[in-house]
Formats: structure tokens, C-alpha cells, sequence
């Protein structure tokens, strides 16, 4: 199995890299291994989903555009980031990843309508 990440999956990534090295109030070495760390976070729980591509939650049920569409939580201290992604027989593909607040709900089911075929 491979992943294919989506163009909004990288910049979703970047955007939050960027914070973690310009918005934080971390000296620069601070800011730096933070970013790295979640980085090198992100790709392990792609990784764990290239081996395990069905371990994600079903997401999105009711809507049948969204259908297939999994979640898998980015391990901590970064669980508060969830990869939204869906898997064919050849690939996984990672669409977003989204800060888990409360508003993500209904912008998040707008943004990955138009990410899905």
C-alpha cells in the first residue's frame, strides 16, 4: 500500500509547521524541534497507516459524497491533529489535517467535499 498525500494535506502540514517556527513564543532551537516533532509525528502515523490502512475510524456516514472517508489521530503531544484519508486497493490517501476544535465539523465536511472525487 502506498499514500499518496493530497496538495491541501501539505499545505495543511506546512501551515502548521510554519506556526510551530513563527508563532510560538520557543526561542528559535525550541521552535525548531518542535516543528520537527511534529513532523516526524505526522509521517509515523502515516506510516502505521500505509501498514494499516483500515484501523481508521469511518467518518461521515450520513453523507454519501464523504463516504470512505477514515480519521486517525496524530499521536501525542500532536493528538490533537487528525488525518483525514481514504484508501482504495492501491493507495492511502491523506486529504487534511485538521486541528480536532468544534468548528472543523462543518468547514471540514465542506473542504474534504471538494477534495473527494
Amino acid at each position: 500500500m502506498t499514500v499518496q498525500r493530497s496538495a491541501r494535506f501539505d499545505t495543511d502540514l506546512e501551515r502548521q509547521f510554519r506556526w510551530y517556527l513563527l508563532e510560538t513564543d520557543l526561542d528559535a532551537v525550541h521552535a525548531v524541534a518542535l516543528a520537527t516533532r511534529f513532523a516526524e509525528a505526522v509521517d509515523a502515523a502515516l506510516e502505521f497507516l500505509r501498514l494499516s490502512p483500515e484501523i481508521g475510524r469511518r467518518r461521515f456516514r450520513t453523507y454519501p459524497d464523504l463516504a470512505g472517508t477514515r480519521s486517525w489521530k496524530v499521536a501525542k503531544p500532536f493528538h490533537r491533529f487528525i488525518i483525514f484519508y481514504r484508501i482504495d486497493s492501491e493507495s492511502s490517501s491523506p486529504n487534511a489535517c485538521w486541528k480536532a476544535t468544534a468548528d472543523w465539523r462543518g468547514e471540514g465536511k465542506a473542504a474534504l467535499r471538494q477534495l473527494n472525487p
